[in-house]
C-alpha cells in the first residue's frame, strides 16, 4: 500500500498535523511514565536532540529560506498579539520587562568584571616597570644591508 493521496494541500497539512499530534501525545505519555519511575532525563535528551537538529537545519538553510521563515514567525507573533486579551498582554509585557532587566543586570556584571580585569592589568606606578632594551640597531647585514639589533641579526649575514 503506497502513500495516501490527498485532494488538496490543506488536507495533507491537516493529516500531517494530526499525525504529529498523536506522535507527540505518545511521546508525552512515555515521558510521563518514565518521570513517574524517577527518570526525567528522557524528555531532556529528546529536547536536546530536537534543538541540535533545528540548529543544524538553520545553519544549512539559504538566505531566502531564512528570510521566509523569519517573516512567517513575525506574522505568527503579530497574530498572537492581536488575539491576546488585555490580561495576556500585561503578562507578556511584564515577562518581557523581567527579561530586559535580567539582561541589563548580566551586562552590567560583565562590564564591571571586564573593568576590574582591565584595571588589574594596569600597574599602579609606571616607574616600577622594568625597562627593556635591545641595544643599538648597529648590525648591518652583509647581503641586503639591513640594520638589525645584535640579538636579532639574520643567520645568513
Amino acid at each position: 500500500m503506497g502513500p495516501k493521496k490527498y485532494k488538496t494541500e490543506e488536507e495533507r497539512k491537516q493529516a500531517k498535523a494530526e499525525q504529529d499530534k498523536l506522535r507527540y501525545e505518545n511521546i508525552n505519555q512515555k515521558e510521563a511514565a518514565s518521570a513517574q519511575n524517577g527518570d526525567i532525563s528522557a524528555r531532556a535528551k529528546r529536547l536536546q536532540k530536537i534543538a541540535a537538529s533545528q540548529r543544524k537545519r538553520r545553519l544549512d538553510e539559504s538566505l531566502e529560506v531564512q528570510v521566509k521563515r523569519l517573516n512567517q514567525d513575525a506574522e505568527s507573533h503579530r497574530r498572537q498579539r492581536e488575539n491576546e486579551s488585555e490580561l495576556e498582554t500585561a503578562a507578556r509585557r511584564e515577562n518581557d520587562r523581567q527579561i530586559h532587566i535580567r539582561r541589563h543586570q548580566n551586562q552590567s556584571i560583565n562590564l564591571r568584571r571586564h573593568r576590574q580585569q582591565s584595571a588589574d592589568l594596569v600597574t599602579e606606578d609606571e616607574n616600577s616597570v622594568v625597562e627593556h632594551t635591545c641595544g643599538l640597531m648597529s648590525v648591518i647585514c652583509l647581503y641586503c644591508e639591513s640594520h638589525n639589533f645584535l640579538a636579532e641579526r639574520p643567520l645568513d649575514g
